[in-house]
């Protein structure tokens, strides 16, 4: 199968999001009791990459909060790790596959050792599957069920990652918000509340997915579209047919795409305004993009998101646009 990638800006985006099904993947445990550790990242088209080390090798992690831990089919084969059973899951795209859960006896992340972590292995090269973690030489990610017992910080500034056992080793301002987090029962995904609109003490809001892996900002699912149509001022800018994103086991479908203009979103106590979406047709999602305004920590202990603009943005009034055009992937024979 050829593929064709018609671009007609710049623009990447990749979702890498796993989502089990009667299967938990928080198992593992963190081998330090008392760890505070600053890594340096990479941000490549969205994707944040780190380096861990792995039987005494480097290799290339990306750090994905809405994934588990997975691992690409050639490291599994270099590794050949314990697989302890097939399972179905399903990706950011709906689409169900079975992949081999493995136990990982031991990962370093810097001065953070991981052991005995669950996880899924990767697709192996197929008609069917384009792999863009062999694009940009990753080997695997560090996901949720990873992280459920830490807490982290991203610094979209300073371009670090850090991880420690202590909230009060990352973050020194008591008085900054924070919002109750919800985790998934198998990997520990992380969800939030975004308010869309708030009048009073009524306020209307999106639970969506904090997804280090995907490279946008908010992306909103079809089903929140249509639930408030009518209830607050949304509007449709553009309409488009087309499939412009990944997922683990493949493109994703052709379908309608919405370009919407929404007037506010508040994450927290911070309001972005005149806000320019793309709509979804899987759950809603704050992306990477957001480190470009200020620091993130996620208290997976203590179920608790923080947000913490930078000095030099303006808090008053932070707005996201999106391009009017979006890329499409199209497969041909």
């Amino acid at each position: 199968m050829k593929r064709i990638i018609t671009l007609l800006i710049l623009f990447s985006f990749v979702s890498s999001s796993i989502f089990t099904q009667n299967t938990n993947l928080n198992q593992g445990i963190i081998k330090q009791k008392k760890y505070l550790q600053k890594i340096p990242y990479e941000n490549i088209n969205g994707l944040l990459i780190v380096p861990v080390t792995i039987n005494g090798k480097m290799y290339k992690f990306t750090i994905d909060t809405g994934s588990s831990l997975a691992i690409s089919d050639k490291l599994f084969k270099e590794l050949n790790p314990q697989v302890i059973s097939q399972k179905e899951i399903i990706d950011s795209s709906d689409r169900k596959k079975e992949m081999k859960v493995i136990i990982l006896p031991e990962l370093h992340l810097e001065g953070v050792t991981f052991i005995n972590t669950h996880g899924v292995v990767l697709h192996e090269k197929s008609y069917d599957f384009f792999n863009l973690f062999d694009c940009f030489g990753i080997d695997g990610i560090i996901g949720s069920n990873m992280l459920r017992n830490s807490v982290i910080q991203l610094d979209g500034e300073s371009k670090h990652i850090i991880i420690s056992n202590d909230f009060s080793q990352i973050q020194k301002k008591k008085s900054l918000q924070s919002q109750k987090m919800k985790l998934t029962t198998s990997q520990s995904n992380p969800y939030i509340t975004v308010i869309l609109h708030k009048e009073g003490k009524k306020a209307i809001g999106d639970h969506v997915l904090f997804d280090s892996g995907a490279s946008d900002f908010y992306k909103m699912s079809m089903r929140t579209y249509d639930w408030l149509n009518g209830r607050i001022n949304v509007t449709e800018k553009a309409k488009s047919e087309g499939s412009f994103a990944w997922g683990l086991h493949g493109t994703f479908e052709q379908q309608q795409h919405l370009l919407l203009n929404i007037p506010e979103l508040h994450i927290n106590d911070i309001i972005f305004d005149d806000i320019t979406v793309t709509t979804t047709h899987t759950m809603s999602h704050i992306g990477v993009q957001l480190t470009k305004y200020g620091k993130i920590t996620l208290d997976y202990k203590k179920k608790r998101f923080y947000f913490e603009p930078f000095d030099s943005i303006n808090k008053e009034k932070l707005s996201e646009r999106s391009w009017a055009i979006l890329p499409t992937v199209m497969s041909i024979l």
